[in-house]
């Protein structure tokens, strides 16, 4: 059994877990994640005994997984350009700057003000926390005395929060409908 030809075998089911976590988490790319992979890959081959009668897909399928996880934990830290794709993830940020449209940049500004007063509080701290400080989820459940788990919930809910509040504003243009004058 060679390196090359277990690596080539499980080539598809790493690139599968690689897109499912994209999905879940769009801050990270799946090639980045595959990446990840693909190097634990190689390190449990290494590592693999065979003596132990345990099949090396089965094997190695946790460490992949595991090394993904990592990969996400570890870099942790999501700047406010990916709060903005988060919430607008047909208008990334870039586009909005490199367009210029400062207007746009300015009612985002706004919007993202007023919304962020009508979270709950520690909803309002781990958005704070995570995209504008670039706190890990382990950092923010630290600091906040609660699970990661909670944090995780937490952070997605906020989102999802932030993100119907954008809707309903019209991407913005109309704050009245959150209770404040433009």
């Amino acid at each position: 059994m060679g390196i090359a030809s277990e690596v080539m075998k499980l080539a598809p089911k790493v690139r599968r877990i690689a897109m499912a976590l994209s999905r879940k988490n769009s801050a990270f790319s799946a090639d980045d994640l595959a990446q990840e992979a693909f190097v634990a890959l190689i390190s449990a081959f290494k590592r693999f005994d065979p003596s132990r009668q345990v099949n090396f897909q089965s094997y190695s399928a946790t460490r992949l997984r595991g090394a993904m996880f990592d990969a996400m934990r570890q870099s942790g830290c999501r700047e406010s350009e990916e709060l903005v794709d988060d919430l607008i993830p047909d208008m990334p940020f870039k586009e909005m700057r490199s367009a210029e449209s400062r207007e746009m940049i300015i009612r985002f500004s706004r919007f993202l003000h007023i919304a962020m007063s009508k979270l709950g509080k520690i909803e309002k701290d781990v958005v704070r926390l995570r995209y504008m400080q670039g706190l890990s989820v382990r950092d923010v459940a630290r600091l906040l005395g609660v699970s990661i788990a909670t944090v995780s919930r937490t952070e997605r809910r906020a989102l999802e929060n932030l993100r119907s509040m954008f809707e309903t504003t019209n991407f913005g243009r109309n704050l009245d409908v959150l209770g404040v004058r433009p």
